[in-house]
């Protein structure tokens, strides 16, 4: 009989067995969750950097177009304040974007349709100019604000990324659009006056989870030089914004590049990668030559 009893098991070692197999379990079931997680985290990231390559390529070919791209030190006013989210800066939280220190570039971008005048109402708007941007706004304050397709869905933990969004206008007649402010007039080479005041302005969403800061980031490798002639050489550009901006003071090839991030519970992933920004140079095909 005592040999017996000497053979089982006493009450403490079948607790502190019970006590081990709970542990384990429960360190498997956080593996489980762990693993469950970054595959999520993986598969979001995966998504969101597709996202980003197609918005620089999104962006690229717009630019290509370009009848004039906006130099340094340029500043833009997008309608009369941040009551329109998709024109607030997220650095300044105004509506006022100056190129080449806050995260956008502009151009102006040729008619739709060159055979056919901006004031032709028959044809809609396809033989105006038009205006286009490409600038970031703070995901939180998107979420908030925006409804439908154009709202990236609520991510608390994100809240302090930014949503990389365009902005597409056309420059029309101001004689039939007289809510227009007086610098904003049609683009009409050679001599157009180039918009910095922009009313009517609607921005759309084109990539989600950018970098705050440096999540896009511009710079300006060349711009026209007409001071030897009436063709148009390449030269450095200027830190000092031109006195007259004319079509004759537009940058002409830029390089901006893009960055996303993610944080998901204590992990936070820049993609793709933490040195290694997606980059995009642009050379401008349609800029002026002197006239």
């Amino acid at each position: 009989m005592k040999r017996a009893l000497r053979q089982g098991f006493t009450l403490l070692e079948l607790l502190l067995a019970a006590g081990i197999t709970l542990l384990l379990l429960g360190l498997i079931a956080q593996g489980l969750r762990s693993s469950s997680d970054t595959s999520r985290y993986i598969q979001t990231s995966q998504s969101a950097l597709e996202d980003l390559r197609f918005a620089g390529n999104f962006v690229s070919d717009y630019l290509s177009t370009a009848v004039f791209i906006y130099p340094k030190g340029i500043t833009l006013t997008l309608n009369s304040g941040c009551e329109s989210y998709t024109v607030c800066n997220p650095l300044t939280n105004s509506n006022k974007w100056t190129i080449g220190t806050d995260p956008i570039i502009a151009a102006i971008l040729p008619p739709e349709d060159s055979s056919i005048t901006c004031a032709d109402s028959s044809t809609g708007k396809r033989g105006c100019y038009r205006f286009f941007a490409a600038y970031t706004l703070s995901r939180g304050k998107v979420v908030e604000a925006a409804s439908g397709a154009e709202n990236p869905g609520p991510d608390p933990i994100n809240n302090d990324k930014w949503t990389l969004y365009v902005n597409l206008k056309y420059l029309s007649d101001p004689k039939e659009q007289k809510d227009f402010q007086d610098n904003e007039i049609s683009f009409t080479p050679p001599n157009p006056k180039i918009p910095v005041k922009l009313t009517n302005t609607q921005g759309n969403l084109l990539a989600d989870y950018i970098k705050a800061g440096d999540g896009l980031s511009v710079s300006f490798e060349r711009c026209l030089d007409f001071s030897g002639g009436d063709i148009a050489s390449l030269s450095s550009c200027s830190n000092v914004p031109p006195a007259n901006l004319s079509i004759y003071t537009s940058a002409a090839r830029v390089r901006f590049s893009l960055s996303g991030q993610i944080t998901s519970g204590s992990k936070t992933h820049t993609f793709p990668g933490p040195t290694q920004p997606l980059v995009f140079q642009v050379g401008a095909r349609n800029l002026s030559m002197r006239k």
